[in-house]
C-alpha cells in the first residue's frame, strides 16, 4: 500500500498527533504483525464514498467476485488515483 492518505481528526481534548514516514510504516509492520494486522483491520472499516465506490467497481470484476474483502480492499488502497479532464483520452 504505496498511496498516500489523509485523515481529518477532531478532538474534544488536548492531544499531541504524529506523523508517520512510509520508510517508518514498512519497518513497523515487517517487525510487528500483529500491528500491520490491526491497522488492515481497521483500514477495511473506513467508509470514504470514492473509496466505497471503487470497492464497488473491483466486486463486479468477475474474477474479483471470490475475492477476501481483505484483497478487494488492498487492490483499492493500492490503486494510484488519478484525476483526468472531461474528453481526455485514456490511452
Amino acid at each position: 500500500m504505496d498511496s498516500y492518505r489523509t485523515a481529518s481528526v477532531v478532538s474534544i481534548n488536548y492531544c499531541t498527533l504524529g506523523e508517520l514516514s512510509l520508510e517508518n510504516m514498512h519497518s513497523l509492520t515487517a517487525n510487528f504483525p500483529v500491528f500491520k494486522q490491526a491497522l488492515f483491520s481497521q483500514i477495511n472499516l473506513y467508509e470514504d464514498s470514492v473509496h466505497l465506490f471503487i470497492v464497488s467497481a473491483l466486486k463486479n470484476i468477475d474474477y474479483l467476485k471470490i475475492a477476501k474483502p481483505e484483497t478487494i480492499h488492498m487492490l483499492a488502497y493500492s490503486m494510484k488515483y488519478q484525476v483526468l479532464d472531461s474528453n481526455s483520452i485514456l490511452f
